[in-house]
């Protein structure tokens, strides 16, 4: 990993040296960070690998509507001492005060408000009981809502997403960001 010029990888262990996560972001994915950071994604995989550590993968959407890479988090636990000191790596590597939006488990809330006090938190679609496909369309239809240049492309995009016949997923919509749209 760190054979890729600009990558960095840090290792974090307990005091009894035992692993408690690996970081990692190399300089294609920081430089993705720089441009897009208006939105950050905190998803985790499990079962990727024969230690059964999640993996935490990190995007933004791009101009595009896209999701892009911007970090790795390889974790052996989700304890808030654990995120906290992976936040505050990415914090110091990337401009965080740029981040207005983060998208993550209930987990996060804390260390979102400490790391990331420009940001606001919104629980991930994949607490809503809907499936992986479900969820890569709203968060698709989502992303054209956000980065949306007219009322009227929003409002299609909204449209598109009332659609999908997913309740749960428009009342979230509607109290956490329908309204704040300007």
């Amino acid at each position: 990993m760190l054979q890729k010029p600009g990558a960095l990888a840090e290792v974090i262990m307990n005091p009894q040296e035992e692993l408690q996560a690996i970081y990692y972001q190399d300089e294609k994915m920081r430089r993705f960070q720089q441009l897009y950071p208006e939105l950050l994604v905190l998803d985790a995989t499990y079962s990727l690998n024969d230690l059964r550590m999640p993996l935490y993968v990190l995007l933004v959407v791009d101009g595009n509507g896209e999701s892009q890479p911007v970090g790795l988090w390889l974790v052996a636990n989700k304890e808030c001492e654990t995120i906290a000191a992976l936040m505050d790596i990415f914090v110091g590597e990337n401009n965080a005060a740029d981040i207005h939006c983060v998208m993550a488990d209930e987990i996060m809330e804390r260390q979102v408000a400490e790391k990331l006090p420009n940001a606001v938190l919104q629980i991930a679609c994949g607490k809503m009981s809907i499936t992986s496909q479900q969820r890569l369309a709203v968060l698709n239809l989502f992303s054209k809502m956000v980065y949306a240049k007219t009322e009227e492309t929003y409002e299609e995009q909204y449209s598109t997403l009332k659609e999908l016949g997913l309740p749960q997923v428009t009342r979230y919509i509607d109290s956490k960001w329908h309204g704040l749209k300007a």
